[in-house]
């Protein structure tokens, strides 16, 4: 399986909702745009997803202190060489004014800035060493048995610095940590699904791999792909294992019934996805399976082989992440 893995991850295709997409940061979709010809080298926020600059992180009900996955918080270094030739120096400061612009587009609860009292970032001074291309930024976090399990906290980072005349990607200058109490949902899992696709998957061929559901509220998780390494949601297209951009399926279960709805949590997504209307999506707390059917381009509201794009999906929980 492992080899399965590695061999479709060389083979995985970033696509939107209706053509093929190239590769982001490394054709210089977002980032310092094409450095080779005419731009500076330059450092940004390592973002899945381009221009997504939030993360989701998830926290553990504890009165000791925890460190957020520095694999969350990566500053990288832009330019033709892979490499710097040189240790590069950027600057972070808190900057929670971050927050209020993502309340003003978001559409969600407000988030509440995280008191400062409750966290510690190791360094604000981030050193990229030289001969390499990124760096994490460690924050820890404080007792979070005051928290409230119903509310979003968040902390702003900004870059505002560089060293040796380096440039900050201005669309890569920003991170908004979006930290939640972890509810019981999280977790790895094992992912059954068949997907289908009027003309990349008309057979709703399927496949399974491991993924995370990663807390985002009380009682709803987004799907975070180890193998992709990034929010998003496996898919058979063209024979192949791939996945489509701006579509990160969060998952919400009702806390009474165990009902589940699954909607685009991408911020600025355009594609929004409907529940199919015949099948019993659901979670089962004795078995800890997620089980859910949904889609988009359905036509009046129902599935529509010409038109329409479906998941059914099986989650089976593995173990926490």
């Amino acid at each position: 399986m492992k080899k399965l893995a590695i061999i479709l991850l060389s083979s995985i295709v970033l696509l939107n909702t209706s053509c093929l997409k190239d590769k982001g940061l490394d054709n210089f979709e977002y980032g310092i745009k094409d450095p080779a010809l005419s731009s500076p080298p330059g450092v940004g926020f390592n973002l899945q997803g381009g221009a997504n600059y939030v993360k989701n992180i998830g926290l553990d009900v504890s009165s000791s202190s925890q460190s957020i996955n520095p694999n969350s918080i990566v500053i990288g270094y832009f330019f033709n060489s892979t490499f710097t030739a040189e240790d590069v120096h950027a600057k972070l400061s808190v900057d929670n004014t971050i927050l209020t612009d993502y309340d003003a587009t978001s559409g969600k609860d407000p988030l509440e800035v995280l008191d400062p009292s409750l966290y510690n970032i190791a360094s604000t001074d981030i050193n990229i060493v030289k001969g390499s291309q990124n760096a994490t930024v460690s924050i820890s976090v404080d007792s979070t048995t005051g928290l409230d399990p119903n509310k979003k906290y968040a902390i702003g980072l900004r870059i505002i610095s560089a060293s040796n005349g380096i440039t900050i990607a201005k669309n890569m200058d920003k991170c908004l940590l979006i930290l939640s109490i972890k509810n019981r949902f999280d977790g790895v899992y094992e992912l059954t699904f068949s997907n289908f696709h009027p003309t990349l998957n008309p057979n709703y061929d399927g496949d399974v791999t491991e993924v995370e559901l990663q807390t985002t509220g009380p009682n709803s998780c987004k799907i975070y792909w180890p193998l992709a390494g990034l929010f998003g949601n496996p898919a058979v297209l063209n024979g192949g294992l791939q996945y489509f951009g701006s579509q990160e399926p969060e998952y919400t279960i009702d806390p009474i019934t165990n009902k589940v709805t699954v909607q685009n949590a991408f911020v600025g997504a355009a594609t929004f996805y409907t529940m199919n209307p015949t099948f019993d999506s659901h979670y089962d707390p004795a078995t800890k399976v997620l089980d859910a059917k949904w889609g988009y381009r359905y036509v009046g509201g129902q599935f529509d082989p010409t038109t329409s794009r479906e998941w059914t999906q099986s989650f089976k929980y593995i173990g926490p992440r």
